[in-house]
């Protein structure tokens, strides 16, 4: 698995935590620990407002569009999960996987 947030976004939670589990060993319960505690890790870096070096490409020749300043990333972020999920935000989801978990 290398994104569950986005299989989550796609209604693909139960498959990518089965796939999670037969891959790697670990238990169910394991699993849902590992999950979690990535999605702890994801909110932590989410509260940075990151600055992107894009030179290594644009030196090597490239052309890029200008990327959105970093103010308007993580709306513009939240607005493609939530049309993709058909309007349920990736917070909703990210809640709603956790709080299955814990039996809520």
């Amino acid at each position: 698995m290398t994104h569950f947030g986005l299989a989550q976004v796609r209604g693909l939670a139960p498959q990518a935590r089965a796939h999670l589990i037969k891959v790697t060993g670990l238990t169910p319960d394991q699993a849902d620990r590992h999950v979690a505690e990535a999605f702890e890790l994801w909110q932590a870096r989410s509260r940075t407002t990151w600055t992107l070096d894009l030179s290594i490409l644009t030196d090597a020749g490239i052309t890029l569009a200008p990327p959105p300043d970093a103010a308007t990333r993580a709306d513009l972020a939240r607005d493609a999960l939530r049309a993709e999920a058909g309007g349920v935000s990736h917070q909703f989801a990210c809640e709603g996987w956790t709080g299955a978990r814990r039996g809520q």
